[in-house]
């Protein structure tokens, strides 16, 4: 019987080599089957391909779907556990290239594990993100089809709010220090399609250090932040004192779920869709 009908045909016509998103080709001689993932993000999108069961360690915080909260945990993203992630012998390590320290994914890569980039930052990228990944999986089809259903669910967000009024929106990723968004990150990037503006959308760097001053100088009408549930939890409560600010004397404050907006998965686009409805409301209280 031909190797083949068995599943065992590992002739290099089936070699599989994909571009990640360092832009470096990625080449795996058959489908694999031990993939470890270096990020909750990656963990998510493994899981949305239909690349799950061939998961066998994911990153701390790595909680959603629920089925990988029972896969072994190979350490947090900046402190990865590399004798444990040998001990797995994968063949194939998602990493997250702004997330994890090029010290530890280096030191994979000398062990001879080959490594996927999966590094995100506009929501236009994620579907062929998507493709990519799927097709490295396994899971061309489920790959594509995902895709398609984000590409199509974004372009229909972005027509429902193109040309509104627009609404300077500030972003607090952290209050101390404060940081904020640039126009690379992706939630800068959903703030811009969501017709809102960005008065930190220049500044170099994923999520740029500013100061106070910066703020106040920028007038925002609306501040927004994420917190685990997207319930008000007092982070943007130190605004409260400088009354002047648009926001503040309307009483404009937008908190979001962190786990739909901090992830570039495609429940990105539910916390993309809560950032459009918040940011709308502020348009519509200052049209009145």
């Amino acid at each position: 019987m031909k190797a083949w009908l068995l599943g065992l045909w590992v002739s290099p016509v089936m070699a599989l080599s994909v571009q990640d998103d360092a832009g470096r080709t990625v080449t795996l001689p058959h489908v694999p089957q031990r993939i470890i993932s270096l990020a909750p993000h990656a963990t998510e999108l493994l899981f949305e391909v239909g690349a799950g069961a061939q998961v066998v360690g994911v990153s701390a915080w790595s909680d959603y779907p629920a089925a990988a909260r029972s896969k072994v945990q190979i350490g947090g993203i900046d402190a990865l556990d590399i004798e444990r992630i040998q001990a797995l012998k994968p063949d194939l390590v998602v990493a997250w290239q702004s997330g994890n320290r090029a010290s530890d994914v280096s030191q994979l890569q000398r062990l001879g594990l080959p490594v996927y980039y999966s590094e995100i930052q506009r929501v236009d990228a994620m579907p062929d993100a998507l493709r990519r990944l799927g097709r490295l999986t396994g899971h061309d089809q489920t790959g594509a089809q995902k895709a398609r259903q984000v590409a199509q669910d974004w372009s229909a967000l972005q027509q429902r709010y193109a040309r509104r009024t627009p609404v300077t929106v500030f972003y607090q990723v952290w209050s101390h220090p404060l940081m904020t968004v640039s126009a690379q990150q992706f939630i800068g990037d959903a703030i811009a399609r969501c017709g809102g503006v960005n008065p930190f959308a220049h500044l170099p760097g994923l999520t740029p250090t500013i100061g106070v001053e910066d703020v106040l100088l920028a007038r925002p009408q609306v501040l927004v932040t994420s917190t685990p549930d997207g319930q008000p939890d007092g982070s943007l409560q130190d605004w409260a004192r400088w009354s002047a600010l648009p926001a503040v004397a309307r009483k404009q404050y937008l908190y979001l779920r962190a786990d739909w907006l901090s992830r570039p998965t495609p429940r990105l686009l539910w916390g993309i869709r809560q950032l459009c409805e918040g940011i709308e409301r502020t348009r519509q209280q200052s049209d009145h």
